[in-house]
């Protein structure tokens, strides 16, 4: 009889604690995209420590790590779950 989990033979994933982490890089734009906050808010926040900031991928090119966006954007949503009122 074969044991392994069928979750290792197909990939297939139960829930959110399975899926891997979304690694690379993505541009301020893609940031935009994702946030739904503009250059400007972005770059504000920035400045204040509350939102990460991009590396230096060459000379000429910034670029925010996809981890660090989604983890601010987990941080964003816990801390709206907590401030609802009613819940």
């Amino acid at each position: 009889m074969n044991t392994t989990n069928s979750n290792t033979t197909t990939g297939a994933l139960d829930n959110e604690h399975d899926a891997p982490d979304i690694a690379g890089f993505i541009s301020r734009a893609e940031v935009c995209v994702l946030t739904s906050l503009s250059a400007t808010t972005i770059w504000r926040e920035i400045r204040a420590g509350r939102f990460p900031e991009p590396v230096i991928l060459s000379p000429n090119r910034k670029a925010f790590r996809a981890t660090d966006i989604a983890e601010w954007m987990r941080g964003r949503t816990a801390k709206l779950q907590i401030q609802t009122p009613g819940r």
